[in-house]
């Protein structure tokens, strides 16, 4: 799992070069991939569209995570 700006942060310098276009546009995460394969496509070397596309692992549901903090609270009622 990843924090949507721990993501940007991972996918803004690296399209700087690639396709400095599409910074700030909505996107969507379709799943896992190896970062193998990730780093060679994202240094231009061999892979195509398809291939990551192949080597993409699906996410099957999609999660809201909200942290709870815990530790002592204070309660009004008592």
């Amino acid at each position: 799992m990843v924090h949507q700006d721990e993501l940007e942060n991972i996918l803004t310098p690296n399209f700087l070069t690639i396709a400095p276009e599409v910074i700030g546009n909505t996107y969507l995460v379709m799943g896992t991939m190896d970062m193998r394969l990730l780093r060679r496509w994202l240094k231009g070397e061999g892979s195509t569209l398809n291939d990551i596309l192949d080597n993409t692992a699906d996410f099957k549901k999609r999660y809201d995570l909200q942290a709870d903090p815990g530790g002592w609270r204070f309660d009004p009622q008592r």
